[in-house]
């Protein structure tokens, strides 16, 4: 620390690679997936889905939204995947303090603690991350959870967050059903080469620099090595500012940023980024979609301008002008159909729904349609006057 502070006038380490918000840089991206989840969550939608490369900022985003969430809000957060239903339950349990000893159905105790938490107008929120590393059998009683509702709105918001292996997983057959209740899905790409540059402007200003110490040519080879990963641009600032230090630089210039990228191997290994399934099809299909919608537009304009062509020619323009306001109706409908035609066969709209999934398979976990029985209880709860009773018991929750 004394070195940073000594020599470039941080007061904090600049580069540190731990999730700190507030070094939080938002980009578009980040913005867009920060402001989608809360309004997810406290509009009671339901499933939200974060995925992003390794080091992209996904735990910092969740840290975040927890920074920002309000008393209104009691969160859950687990960071281990759990592996088996018994390890989901405790750490359900241990989140919101739920007496995991006592009798009874694991799915009915939450479910009281969430009315309870409904009661006082609280949003429950559990976050599951690396859930890329979380079995299907699992994801499955994830999804169960979901049943857990009144009529009107989900007692439970669940955001799953994980690298983009996880989309793959989400788009496989076995969890089509978990797919269907996803209100949010949102990606974290990497950062493009100014927002590298601004990235790292930013850092040092949090951390008390007046002025940054590298050049712009060190902040361009930054983003070539690091591809725009956040956390690869702190490992390969952070060893080159300790290379100009040894070598006495003021600034960090090219060759501090090329020793860093050699000592960290980003030279000898490049930087290979992940592609989620969506990404990979939509990437492949691309330019064939765009050649085809140029060959479309041509061949339509080609024959309107041989059909007119032929019309001042032969003088049958002429004849047909009497009954040109019937004429001028029929091409406009004629044009409307081959527009249309020509948009469905070059793919404009190629997404296929997903098919309708079939009833949730009857569980032990299961408590069936719950929204009813919720509903009822919260009426019978409100009107009896026991809701600050139960509020007192629900309180021992974040």
């Amino acid at each position: 620390m004394a070195i940073y502070d000594a020599y470039y006038g941080c007061g904090r380490e600049p580069f540190s690679l731990n999730p700190d918000p507030d070094f939080l840089y938002l980009t578009a991206r980040h913005r867009e997936a920060l402001a989608q989840l809360r309004y997810v969550t406290l509009e009671r939608k339901g499933f939200a889905v974060l995925t992003g490369e390794v080091g992209t900022g996904k735990t910092t985003i969740l840290r975040k939204f927890l920074d920002g969430a309000g008393a209104e809000v009691t969160t859950g957060y687990i960071f281990n995947p759990p592996r088996s239903l018994e390890e989901l339950q405790a750490s359900i349990s241990r989140e919101f303090n739920l007496r995991w000893w006592e009798s009874g159905p694991f799915l009915g105790r939450f479910n009281d603690f969430l009315l309870r938490a409904m009661e006082q107008n609280k949003v429950v929120v559990l976050i599951f991350d690396e859930a890329q590393a979380i079995p299907v059998q699992i994801l499955e009683e994830i999804r169960l959870l979901s049943n857990l509702e009144t009529g009107t709105a989900k007692l439970l918001q669940i955001i799953l967050a994980g690298q983009p292996e996880f989309d793959t997983m989400l788009d496989s057959v076995e969890l089509r059903a978990l797919r269907q209740r996803v209100a949010l899905r949102c990606n974290l790409g990497p950062m493009s080469a100014e927002e590298t540059v601004d990235y790292i402007g930013n850092r040092l200003r949090v951390a008390g620099a007046r002025r940054s110490p590298f050049t712009f040519e060190a902040c361009t080879l930054i983003h070539k090595y690091s591809r725009g990963i956040p956390r690869l641009v702190n490992s390969i600032c952070g060893g080159a500012m300790l290379a100009a230090y040894a070598s006495d630089s003021p600034m960090v210039g090219r060759s501090q940023v090329e020793q860093a990228a050699e000592d960290l191997g980003f030279k000898q290994r490049p930087v290979i980024l992940a592609t989620s399934h969506a990404e990979a099809a939509d990437s492949a299909v691309r330019p064939r979609r765009r050649f085809m919608r140029y060959a479309a537009a041509v061949a339509v304009a080609a024959v309107f301008a041989l059909g007119f062509s032929w019309l001042a020619l032969s003088g049958v323009g002429q004849r047909l002008y009497a009954h040109s306001d019937v004429l001028l109706e029929q091409a406009d409908v004629f044009v409307t159909q081959m527009i249309d035609w020509s948009f469905k066969r070059v793919g404009f709209d190629t997404r296929v729904a997903d098919p309708p999934a079939a009833s949730d398979p009857p569980t032990g976990n299961d408590l069936g349609d719950s929204g009813a029985k919720n509903e009822q209880r919260l009426r019978s709860t409100t009107q009896s006057g026991t809701g600050k009773a139960l509020a007192q018991e629900a309180g021992g929750a974040r």
